[in-house]
């Protein structure tokens, strides 16, 4: 019984929090139009009302999201706002921004940067009021706690370094799908030299990075969560909700990213956990270690 209570709340709570989004999307929209803010015109073939139901199917995604996020992050409120906001709007707003002005010919990224702000401010707010975060009876100790910066300098590094590395094994096999898209039909996309692929795949790990530390300093839940957590919003916010819209796009061209994104997302996510939250035992050792 306790079970199904809590599954109630939970799909509650992703209700609320897909409202809470949906709402800023149109909140925002009106303000942009009232100041004279032109916003970008996407080549969607879709009816309005498939706009609006691909919109609100977008919000749901992301509701997902944060569900797990504001669930494991403690503290304050404000202080879990603004962590699950940050994480929320770099990784869904700004990277995917910054992928589009590298990789698309589509413009507007500066337009669509102020336009995500609200919906991503309303979605983390009601995700950080309504989510009760989880017992610190179950927090895992990180390598950031009670240890000298010569301990684990390190591993960010690592880390930074490890998403580039993820995303140039995974698009080996996503590029040859989209060299014969490209040929077939105009999609908006481009490939770019690999300098400026390397520089981009950088600049996105290191985004990622400063807002996935705050997470895992506040997180209040086990390694396993914490995981499942990351994985599901790298997952949903980089990738799912962007292409569940781009209706322009052939639907193998789409699962091909979908595939791509989902393997990078796991495999990103298992690095942070594995260098960040090492197993008790290990992080025992070091600790011991590193006094000596």
């Amino acid at each position: 019984m306790e079970f199904a209570d809590q599954r109630k709340v939970n799909a509650g709570g992703v209700r609320v929090i897909a409202v809470a989004y949906f709402f800023g999307t149109i909140m925002s929209l009106l303000l942009l139009s009232a100041l004279g803010v032109p916003m970008p015109t996407m080549p969607s073939d879709a009816s309005r009302d498939q706009i609006v139901i691909l919109g609100f199917a977008g919000a749901l995604a992301l509701a997902v999201a944060l569900y797990p996020l504001a669930r494991g992050v403690g503290g304050s409120r404000l202080r879990r706002l603004l962590t699950v906001f940050a994480f929320t709007y770099v990784a869904f707003a700004v990277i995917n921004q910054l992928q589009a002005a590298v990789f698309s010919t589509l413009g507007g990224s500066g337009q669509l940067l102020a336009f995500h702000a609200i919906p991503c401010l309303l979605a983390a707010g009601a995700a950080a009021w309504l989510v009760q975060p989880a017992d610190k009876a179950s927090a895992c100790c990180t390598v950031f706690q009670d240890r000298p910066m010569s301990a684990w300098w390190w591993r960010p590094l690592v880390v930074l370094l490890a998403l580039p590395c993820i995303e140039a094994v995974t698009g080996v096999t996503a590029r040859p799908v989209l060299e014969e898209v490209i040929r077939q039909q105009p999609t908006g996309l481009h490939a770019p030299g690999g300098a400026v692929v390397m520089a981009t795949m950088l600049l996105k790990s290191g985004l990622l990075l400063a807002v996935t530390v705050p997470v895992v300093l506040s997180w209040q839940r086990s390694r396993r969560h914490l995981m499942l957590a990351l994985a599901t919003a790298i997952l949903i916010l980089t990738g799912l909700v962007g292409l569940l819209q781009a209706t322009w796009w052939p639907v193998s061209l789409r699962l091909v990213f979908s595939l791509q994104i989902l393997v990078t997302s796991i495999t990103y996510a298992a690095v942070v956990v594995l260098l960040f939250v090492p197993k008790g035992k290990k992080l025992a050792a070091e600790l011991e270690t590193s006094n000596q």
